[in-house]
């Protein structure tokens, strides 16, 4: 039987469409005259290396010598990251640190009708947030992204990794869980990989095409189940205990 599960926190519990980091850095380069495009912004790079990344494009420079009068310095990337960390994400973690749709139900549901340990993968979480969770009586074990695999080792738990499932909205991730013996699940809908947010507008063929663009991606990454919405996770999870009681194993 399943008896932990390791939730990606953005994309998956709350910012659906996964805004609070890029929108925190176009902001602040906005504020610094660089306009950037979000879809630029969605990669998969920490800030404190995303930064000096952003400095040393072309186009990023260009624009900082015509606002600034100068090329960017070490010293300006400290007071990017500096400005980054103390206003900038806490404005953007406040806008859209909201929890997604049944997020709530579903781990509680997990913890207290199945009995199911809950750890949350995330690199910031504000206290609202923290303090709206722990209300719904949800407590977790938090850590960061890319210690995910020397953290959440088989022992951690003192449960065999197949008794382990990862939900995330990052193919990658999935990979990785995949990699470590667990379960996985994706999910599309409110996904990084999806770019929407769902107070937008979006066409049903729209949305099905993005939804099955990262369904792809993610079975490529060999998870074992990808679901648009996370109040499908429990029916996922009821299937992995149905295989495990037949002792039958993934591919």
């Amino acid at each position: 039987m399943i008896r932990v599960s390791l939730w990606r926190l953005r994309g998956v519990v709350v910012d659906a469409g996964n805004f609070t980091q890029p929108r925190a850095l176009q902001n602040l380069f906005r504020f610094n005259g660089v306009t950037l495009p979000l879809s630029f912004l969605r990669q998969d790079m920490e800030p404190r290396h995303f930064i000096p990344y952003l400095l040393g494009q072309p186009d990023v420079q260009r624009q900082w010598v015509q606002a600034k009068g100068s090329h960017p310095k070490p010293s300006d990337g400290m007071s990017l990251q500096t400005a980054y960390d103390q206003t900038f994400l806490p404005e953007s973690i406040r806008t859209h640190h909201q929890l997604i749709p049944g997020a709530a139900e579903t781990l509680i549901k997990m913890r207290y009708e199945r009995d199911i340990k809950l750890g949350l993968i995330h690199s910031n979480l504000d206290a609202a947030t923290e303090i709206k969770l722990r209300q719904n009586g949800i407590y977790w074990h938090t850590i960061q992204p890319d210690v995910i695999a020397q953290y959440f080792s088989p022992t951690t738990f003192r449960v065999p990794s197949f008794y382990t499932v990862g939900i995330s909205d990052n193919p990658k991730e999935i990979e990785l869980m995949r990699g470590l013996g667990y379960w996985s699940i994706g999910i599309t809908t409110t996904a990084n990989g999806m770019m929407y947010d769902l107070r937008e507008h979006l066409s049903a063929k729209e949305m099905i095409r993005r939804q099955n663009n990262l369904r792809e991606k993610f079975l490529a990454s060999r998870a074992d189940a990808v679901v648009d919405d996370i109040t499908n996770v429990p029916n996922c999870i009821t299937q992995f205990n149905e295989r495990l009681a037949r002792n039958e194993w993934r591919l």
